[in-house]
């Protein structure tokens, strides 16, 4: 009889700093269980942008008026709009946001080189990639991922860049303290079922598993990321 909402990092602690009002209390509304998983993000290009490195494709963004160079998302506040935002700020270059109406649009336009750069989900991107459709030049997590250990990360070009779709469980604020323990522990039951996880670490997805009482402070840390991302590059819906 309890209601569970899966929900993604760009909906709980990317959504609240960007929209200028949201219909409910986003620190009151809910109840955490946990940070469930987190997907790498792949830095993809379209097969006919000429570069085939970060640091290619930072000369190529820096040598090419802003207007020159585009990049999809899948929308305005999404993690791939984010991701790019993210290393824009870091690396100190502009390329001009593209954004689409969800991943799968997103995805299309850089397979068809409507867009040059993109942040791809790697479960998405890997099999694309493999068929030629998309170029993919690194991983946006700290160390590299364990499908593609040839590819190098992000921050081994561009230091302190790291991004990811994160997924958290949460529950309705006011859910009796026992039934939210008991969701956390099923998902920690879970994620020890080879059937469960062979599936999702052959996605590539990093199995979390945390607890309501490690939320919080990540909760903080991704919140506190965002919001200075977001009021220092002065990003506002489009």
């Amino acid at each position: 009889g309890y209601t569970v909402l899966f929900g993604t990092n760009s909906t709980y602690a990317i959504a609240p700093n960007i929209l200028q009002s949201l219909s409910y209390d986003n620190d009151k509304a809910f109840a955490p269980v946990g940070l469930v998983l987190r997907s790498p993000q792949m830095l993809c290009v379209s097969p006919a942008f000429p570069v085939n490195t970060v640091p290619e494709l930072l000369d190529h963004v820096q040598k090419h008026p802003s207007n020159e160079v585009n990049f999809a998302s899948a929308g305005p506040g999404s993690t791939s709009h984010m991701a790019m935002e993210l290393l824009m700020s870091i690396a100190q270059i502009r390329m001009q946001h593209v954004p689409y109406r969800g991943g799968a649009p997103a995805l299309q336009a850089l397979m068809s080189g409507e867009a040059s750069v993109g942040f791809v989900d790697l479960s998405t991107a890997l099999p694309v990639a493999k068929s030629g459709m998309l170029r993919m030049l690194a991983a946006s997590t700290a160390e590299r991922s364990a499908l593609q250990p040839n590819l190098p990360t992000i921050a081994e070009t561009v230091p302190g860049f790291q991004s990811t779709t994160d997924v958290s469980c949460f529950v309705p604020a006011g859910t009796p303290d026992p039934a939210i323990q008991r969701l956390s522990a099923a998902i920690k039951t879970a994620f020890k079922l080879p059937q469960v996880t062979k599936p999702l670490l052959e996605a590539g997805l990093i199995l979390v598993a945390g607890t309501p009482e490690e939320f919080p402070q990540y909760f903080a840390e991704e919140r506190a990321k965002w919001r200075k991302l977001i009021e220092t590059q002065n990003i506002k819906l489009q």
